[in-house]
């Protein structure tokens, strides 16, 4: 039953690649909803629903444009992202527990979109892998399904080849000054240099704090990534929190109070007695046997 499930879900997953392969030629909606766009579904004569188109949604596509004239005009993704969030404009949705405001990485992202030009590209990641487990991962641009939507484009030609001209050479720049050297951090597989990265949280919008370096006296502190991405429209928290006394503090708490002997035999003992099989789960377990 196993082996016949696992054949099935491999025809499933065949099926649903073809058709959005054959959606994805002929210019249809193969996901979801960005930004500036609103999903239309289309209907045949009986009632059921054939493709989806999409529609620019104008209050939003107007918001796309002025991102690519301030980046054409030299304005960086932060500044663009805190002038954006000063003004109130609209902004996509959040993910979860995050404040709807604008990011540089959101920012980023419009800017790199192809459908705000017309061209519907699909197939660009690989969303799981053999088994069925979610691994999302980039494929190989030839394995990439484009098409003109000409009735998508909000951004002319000249407006994304400015604003990507100015990208370039800003990155080019960034180069030469750094000696070929990429900064910041890795996406995976290297620890952070700070021990509190990643999981402080400010208590006013709930952000992540980042560390922040100042040339003065070489100090470092936990500071509240919206209030410094995102402008102090979306947080009003601009207190930093010393690196190295923050580091000690929660050091000292663990060793005082997580790592106490008495505390430590006593979760042992407790994660022994959870993983010991009572009379009962034997008995269960034979029965499904």
């Amino acid at each position: 039953m196993n082996f016949a499930a696992e054949i099935e879900r491999e025809k499933a997953s065949q099926r649903v690649r073809d058709a959005m392969t054959r959606k994805a030629r002929a210019g249809y909606v193969c996901g979801g909803e960005p930004f500036g766009y609103r999903n239309r579904p289309v209907f045949t004569a009986d009632g059921r629903r054939s493709y989806v188109e999409r529609d620019p949604y104008e209050p939003e596509a107007a918001v796309v444009r002025r991102i690519f004239d301030r980046c054409a005009a030299g304005k960086g993704m932060k500044a663009i992202a805190k002038l954006l969030n000063e003004e109130g404009v609209l902004s996509p949705r959040p993910k979860l527990n995050r404040p709807r405001a604008w990011a540089p990485s959101s920012v980023r992202a419009v800017l790199h979109n192809e459908v705000y030009r017309g061209v519907n590209v699909w197939n660009k990641r690989k969303q799981s892998d053999r088994w069925g487990q979610r691994a999302c991962r980039l494929r190989a641009p030839e394995d990439w399904i484009r098409a003109d939507v000409p009735h998508w484009r909000v951004v002319t030609d000249e407006q994304w080849e400015a604003a990507h001209r100015r990208l370039r050479d800003a990155a080019a720049t960034y180069v030469r000054e750094t000696n070929g050297q990429l900064w910041g951090r890795p996406p995976s597989g290297v620890q952070s240099r700070y021990l509190l990265s990643g999981m402080l949280r400010c208590a006013y919008c709930g952000a992540s704090l980042t560390v922040h370096n100042t040339s003065h006296r070489r100090q470092s502190y936990y500071v509240c990534a919206s209030y410094h991405e995102r402008g102090r429209t979306v947080c009003e928290n601009g207190l930093r929190l010393p690196m190295l006394a923050a580091d000690d503090a929660v050091l000292t708490e663990i060793e005082s109070v997580v790592l106490d002997p008495s505390i430590v035999a006593g979760a042992i003992e407790d994660a022994i007695a959870e993983l010991r099989p009572t009379r009962g789960s034997i008995e269960a377990k034979r029965r499904r046997c």
